[in-house]
């Protein structure tokens, strides 16, 4: 059996919310449209600044890449992201780090903030996962968690 290099994971936080459920102790607050758009520039130049890759070359990092098969985006609601921030998340990652061509992409949804306009553009993004935080199919305790 061959011997499969290392490889690494990266968990992108997307802290934002439409709503704040009472039960839910993420790191997270209201949507706040200006400074989501500030938080995917600082996250984008902060994944640039921890990369090894491309990037890190250009800064003379001595490390060689580490290889990343799994991003996760999760939060608070990344579905809150347009398509574009979250394109500009992978691309940022994909420049930074030596991302495999076929990494699982995954993007936590909220069915309420999204359409199949919407997904399909998250997909042509390169998100190829998605994972809906169910938390119950049954209304009235769905009313209780709120």
């Amino acid at each position: 059996m061959a011997k499969r290099e290392p490889s690494a994971g990266l968990y992108v936080h997307v802290p934002f919310c439409a709503s704040i459920c009472n039960y839910c102790n993420f790191n997270r607050g209201l949507l706040d449209e200006p400074l989501k758009r500030a938080y995917v520039e600082a996250v984008a130049r902060e994944i640039a600044l921890r990369g090894t890759g491309r990037e890190g070359a250009e800064r003379g990092v001595g490390a060689p890449p580490e290889r990343i098969d799994t991003i996760y985006f999760g939060g608070g609601t990344p579905s809150l992201l347009s398509p574009e921030e979250a394109a500009r998340l992978l691309a940022a990652s994909r420049a930074a780090f030596d991302v495999d061509a076929g990494a699982e992409v995954t993007f936590e949804v909220n069915p309420e903030t999204v359409d199949r306009a919407k997904l399909e553009a998250y997909r042509a993004a390169g998100i190829n996962r998605l994972s809906f935080g169910v938390q119950s199919f049954d209304d009235d305790e769905l009313a209780r968690l709120d």
